[in-house]
């Protein structure tokens, strides 16, 4: 099936999100821990505050673009369920099938896992206690965010508010204290142990890209709950363009922090920026200041994976590609089958240790996600004429650029990880037979 029919949609879904909800989604889904780590990463490989500074500029561009792209995509087609939907339009059911179950059982898991880790790492770390509590720690948030969301679409999205108001409030206060200081001593010398120096400026530069993009994964999450946001064709573009925005301004803010208070020879060789330049800024509780804010930033991603990503199982079993029961919603709107199997899966990779490994297999099959995702745009505008809502400024060059990017990111995924990419291209093999054997299995709602 090509078109946008859909066989036997169930009603459910609640459509009561608006603009700040969907800005939060994106924001909470993509700021989490990585921007206190990627910092030092960077700076190894570049050591030159004016490049570094422009890189993130470079992104804010690039995923301004991608925004753009994703907006025009979200106003097609307002309905739950992320890049699934445009995929199964796009180049039908068969690639849909393959994306909606990779993710449903992996790739939507895997943060879950991740995240909850990091947290009780965290946890363990501020309140110097015995690191065998990590996986506790892991587990009771799994189970308390699950719970809320449970609960219903409002009280997953009031969580998801609430801890995103006190992330960014938290960072801008940290970006505050950091200005009202004066510089760090040899604060913005260029390191001349930079990376860049042996393998060339360009070569340096497109890894470091590669954090970047790292970094705002998960500014598409409104396109998950598109259809629970009033106004869908309208409110959309705005919770993706605004995220974006507000992504960008943070991450400029928090680097131009770090590179005030921390030298970029310190920044190279630690593992936790922030922590540096709280130290700096707070004595010996900076540690503890940085890593509540790092919590914090945690569990806002985590809930924010918990809302979102079962909304992915619920479309693509509303599309007749999966079995029936994850369209399952209760009254407050959830899908709770999708949701229990998000966290049960979730807690399995989280107590098993493996959903790093299952990540870095599966990067090749996520990014060819993201190029397959842009590339419908060009898809729908030569077979649909008709002007949505929203059109992206610029076309065809604004989305061709984030096409590019998307392309340059899945080939160097190919060619730095072969072995890597390898095994995630075997993967979607067998999702793709799993598809034909689903398909033509008795009684299949897949059946033609």
């Amino acid at each position: 099936m090509r078109g946008g029919e859909d066989r036997g949609r169930p009603r459910g879904l609640l459509r009561i999100l608006g603009v700040a909800s969907g800005v939060a989604v994106a924001v909470s889904g993509t700021i989490g821990s990585g921007i206190f780590r990627t910092p030092g990463v960077i700076a190894t490989q570049l050591g030159d505050a004016y490049l570094i500074l422009g890189l993130w500029v470079l992104g804010g561009v690039v995923f301004t673009c991608g925004a753009l792209t994703y907006a025009e995509l979200g106003s097609r087609y307002p309905e739950s369920g992320g890049l699934f939907n445009y995929i199964r339009r796009a180049y039908g059911d068969g690639a849909g099938s393959v994306y909606g179950w990779l993710f449903t059982m992996v790739i939507g898991a895997a943060p879950v896992a991740t995240l909850s880790v990091v947290f009780g790492e965290y946890v363990v770390r501020l309140a110097g206690v015995s690191p065998q509590l990590v996986q506790p720690f892991a587990v009771g948030a799994i189970v308390v965010f699950t719970v809320a969301n449970l609960a219903g679409l409002r009280w997953g999205a009031g969580t998801q508010n609430v801890l995103t108001l006190v992330k960014i409030l938290g960072m801008a206060g940290l970006v505050i204290v950091a200005f009202l200081h004066p510089p760090a001593p040899g604060a913005g010398k260029a390191y001349p142990g930079a990376e860049r120096y042996e393998a060339g400026l360009l070569v340096a530069f497109a890894l470091a890209f590669q954090s970047v993009i790292y970094a705002y994964d998960g500014f598409g999450d409104p396109l998950k709950v598109g259809e629970e946001i009033h106004h869908p064709e309208r409110n959309l573009p705005r919770s993706l363009i605004g995220g974006v925005l507000v992504i960008t301004a943070v991450y400029l803010a928090l680097n131009g922090a770090f590179l005030w208070s921390v030298p970029l020879d310190v920044m190279a060789r630690s593992n936790l920026v922030a922590g540096e330049a709280a130290a700096r800024l707070f004595g010996r509780a900076g540690d503890a200041v940085i890593v509540t804010l790092a919590i914090v930033s945690v569990l806002g991603t985590l809930n924010t994976s918990l809302l979102v990503n079962p909304r992915v199982a619920y479309a693509t079993a509303r599309a007749g590609l999966m079995p029936k029961a994850f369209t399952r919603v209760n009254a407050g709107g959830t899908p709770t089958v999708a949701t229990l199997w998000t966290a049960a899966v979730g807690l399995i990779l989280a107590l098993s240790g493996t959903f790093e490994e299952l990540l870095t297999v599966l990067t090749f099959a996520i990014a060819l996600g993201e190029v397959g995702t842009t590339g419908s745009l060009f898809v729908f505008r030569s077979r649909d004429p008709r002007a949505p809502s929203f059109r992206v400024p610029g076309y065809p060059v604004v989305p061709g650029i984030f096409l590019l990017v998307n392309l340059g990111f899945a080939l160097s995924v190919l060619l730095l990880r072969p072995a890597q990419a390898a095994v995630g291209s075997a993967v979607v093999a067998a999702a793709a037979l799993g598809y034909v054997l689903w398909r033509r299995a008795p009684g299949s709602p897949a059946q033609p």
